[in-house]
This record gives C-alpha cells, structure tokens and sequence, in this order.
C-alpha cells in the first residue's frame, strides 16, 4: 500500500508510459472550439468563428469494430453516428464536449478531413494522455 501523497507508479514508469502512448498516435488533428460569431451583412447570416485547442498526434479506435454504427432518426433521415476512443498528447489544452477534431493527417486515407465531435472527454489518475470519446454522424450513401 502506498504511503498518502505518493503514486503507485514510479515517475519514470510514468515517463515511459507516455512514451509508450505517444509512439501509437500517429495520426494528426485539430481541435477547435466555438468561441463566437461575426455578422456578414451582405449574406445577413452569422459565420461561427472557432479558437484553436489543440495541434498534434491522435490514436482513433472504431468503438465499433465491426462498423455498424447506431441509426438513430434525424428529422426524417435516418443518420448513422460512429464513436470512436481517441488518445492526445496529455499536454493538450482542456477539451471539451461539443469540441470538433478534424483529422489532418492518417495512415487510413478514408480519416483524412473527417469532423468528429467530442462527446466525452475522460480523466485518470496517472495522465499519461489525454483520452476522448468522439462520434461521427453521416446520412446513407446514395441519398
């Protein structure tokens, strides 16, 4: 049992676990977040403007791993949303739900530029990284 105030872990079990970590993100991102909106009186609409969060590597893991999804109604469409378990860098910025991560960079083409929203966002004790709960929404194919 350890004494109160000391870790399980070894600092430098630590340090080799986040190394660990970031050796498996090998994606990239961007997170941003809403932080407002400017008017366009010639279109008379609101464009959202978004503040940066977070640059860097990301590890996606299809919750589903045998695709599928979850069909759920969208007005009359039905939309299929995909959740993913992500892990960042444990250094980024606070993120949180409603954020959206754009993948940049993957070594699964078909990730390059898809938007996922931050559903969850999970803390542990160690923080060794950074862990997420991401979902992506689309509409049937063909329609």
């Amino acid at each position: 049992m350890p004494r109160p105030g000391s870790t399980v872990l070894h600092p430098r079990m630590l340090g080799t676990a986040a190394d660990w970590s970031a050796r498996g993100q090998v994606d990239t991102c961007t997170i941003t977040r809403t932080a407002g909106s400017t008017w366009d009186p010639e279109t008379n609409a609101d464009t959202p403007t978004t503040d940066t969060v977070y640059e860097g590597t990301i590890r996606l893991q299809d919750v589903q791993p045998f695709g599928g999804g979850r069909v759920v109604g969208f007005g009359d469409e039905p939309v299929t949303t995909s959740s993913y378990f992500a892990v960042i860098h444990d250094t980024a910025a606070d993120v949180r739900v409603e954020d959206v991560v754009t993948i940049d960079t993957s070594a699964d083409p078909a990730l390059v530029g898809r938007t996922l929203r931050v559903t969850e966002s999970l803390v542990d004790s160690f923080h060794v990284h950074r862990r997420l709960v991401l979902e992506d929404a689309t509409t049937p194919e063909g329609d």
